[in-house]
Parts: structure tokens; sequence; C-alpha cells
């Protein structure tokens, strides 16, 4: 726990390279540990490490294929170099593999806002604050998350 909070630290300083190295001296003494490899694989994306961040998404992919991190991850990074197809197909099977992560469902709706695909975009923002519109019983609109994803804003009616 030591060497995560030291790497969480290093991150906020903006030292994502060695906080992605503290990751890997954690991940050492705990392998296969999926949270870790997580956390390793954000780190190495913020220092800019695609090739580092690329791996470790491929091997959540392969290690623990019921979760949608590592595919959240490879969309993520696909997305950045431009390769929209490669990131929606991954998004698209992060819903699958976890259906209830709402991150997941964010990075869909940002494909396909960024592919122009507004309508298809709202209804995957949906599935991100579908548990509070259950909770609340309430329909609200998607501005805010739009907004906050860096979207311009649409609203679903």
């Amino acid at each position: 726990e030591a060497l995560i909070a030291k790497a969480a630290q290093l991150s906020l300083a903006g030292r994502n390279r060695e906080a992605a190295e503290t990751m890997t001296k954690t991940l050492d003494a705990s392998p296969g540990a999926v949270e870790l490899l997580v956390l390793r694989a954000g780190y190495r994306e913020l220092a800019g490490d695609v090739e580092g961040a690329m791996a470790d998404a491929e091997t959540l992919i392969r290690d623990a294929p019921r979760s949608s991190e590592g595919y959240y991850r490879r969309s993520s990074l696909m997305m950045k170099k431009g390769d929209l197809e490669a990131a929606l197909l991954d998004a698209v099977d992060g819903t699958r593999a976890e259906p209830r992560n709402a991150r997941i469902w964010r990075q869909l709706g940002d494909v396909y806002r960024a592919k122009n695909q507004k309508e298809r975009a709202i209804e995957a923002y949906e599935q991100v604050v579908r548990p509070f519109v259950e909770r609340d019983g309430t329909r609200g609109r998607l501005v805010y998350i739009v907004a906050k994803s860096g979207g311009s804003v649409w609203e679903a009616h």
C-alpha cells in the first residue's frame, strides 16, 4: 500500500513515469494483480508511454477478460492514435465484458462523439447515468456528462 500511495503522489506531482516505475515494483511483489496493472497502465498513458500502456492493456484483456479495464485503456489509446474504428471495437467489447461499468460506457460515448454519431453517443452516455436515473426516478438531460467529456453540449429529450 505504501508504494501505491507513493505512485499516486508522484502522479499528482506530474511525475507519471516515476509513478509507473513504482507500480512496476509493486507488481513484482504481487504478480497478476489486476488492480495494480490498471494503475500502471494509466500512469504509463499519462507519461506518454503508449507502448507500455498498450502492453498493459493487452495483458489485462488476456488475463482479466471479464473486466472492461483493458478494453477501456486500449480504446483510449486507439482514439489518441486516431484509429476510431479500433477504439469503437474495444469500447463495445468492454461494454460486453462489464456492462455495468460506467467508465466503459462513457468511453463508448466519447468514441461515437468523435465519429460524430450524436444519437449513439447519447445512448451510450445514458448508460452512464442509468443507475442514477433508476435510483432517483427521474429523466434528465445529459448535458453535464457530454460537456464534462469535452464534447459540445447535446441534449437528450
